[in-house]
C-alpha cells in the first residue's frame, strides 16, 4: 500500500530514562492540539517477548508488528506516527526502516545526564524490573552512544518541561505546518 510522502514517523531513541515515552507522549498531545491525526507507540511493547528469543528474533517481531500497526493507522487516517525506543545497533533501525517502507522517517536522539537518567528509572520501575534495567543501564547507554543512528540530538536534562523538549523536537524535525 502507498501512503504518499504525507505520512511521517518520529523515532525517540536514546538510553534509558531518557524520557522517550513521556516526550513521545507530549508531541502527540501537541499534535492533537494543532489537528493532526497521529499516534504513538512504545515499540518495546511490540516485541516483548523471551526469555529465549534472540535479538534477531526480536527484532523481526518488531518489524512486522510495527509493519501492520502503521498500515491499521494510515486506514484510518493517521499521517503522523511518534515512536519510541532505544536504538543499540544499525540493524534496530534497519528493522524500523523496512516496517515503514512508505513513510518518512526520521530518528531523534534524547540527550540526558547518566546520573539523571538513572534517577528517572529508579521512580519510575520497581520489583525485578528495576534490576534488570539497572544492570543493562550502561551497556544500553553505550550501544546507543556507540551507534549513533540518529538524524539529531535533542537535550532532554535538567529543568526543561517535556513541553518544551516536544516543541523542539516538532520545530527541528519539521513537523510544525507552516504559518
Amino acid at each position: 500500500m502507498q501512503y504518499g510522502p504525507a505520512v511521517r514517523a518520529l523515532l525517540l531513541t536514546g538510553e534509558l530514562g531518557a524520557g522517550k515515552t513521556s516526550v513521545a507522549i507530549e508531541v502527540a498531545h501537541q499534535l492533537d492540539g494543532l489537528g493532526i491525526r497521529n499516534a504513538a507507540v512504545d515499540l518495546d511493547w511490540l516485541c516483548w517477548a523471551g526469555p529465549d528469543v534472540t535479538s534477531e528474533g526480536l527484532r523481526e517481531l518488531l518489524q512486522r508488528n510495527l509493519h501492520t500497526v502503521a498500515a491499521n493507522l494510515a486506514e484510518i487516517g493517521v499521517t503522523r506516527i511518534v515512536l519510541a525506543r532505544a536504538l543499540r545497533d544499525p540493524a534496530d533501525r534497519a528493522a524500523v526502516e523496512r516496517a515503514l517502507p512508505d513513510w518518512d522517517l526520521v530518528v531523534v536522539r534524547l540527550l540526558v545526564d547518566p546520573d539523571e537518567a538513572l534517577a528517572r528509572v529508579r521512580a519510575r520501575d520497581r520489583g525485578s524490573e528495576l534490576v534488570d534495567i539497572a544492570a543493562q543501564a550502561d551497556a544500553i547507554r553505550s550501544d546507543v552512544a556507540r551507534t549513533d543512528l540518529a538524524d539529531l540530538e535533542v537535550d532532554n536534562s535538567g529543568t526543561r518541561t517535556l513541553a518544551a523538549v516536544a516543541t523542539e523536537v516538532l520545530h527541528r524535525t519539521n513537523w510544525l505546518p507552516k504559518p
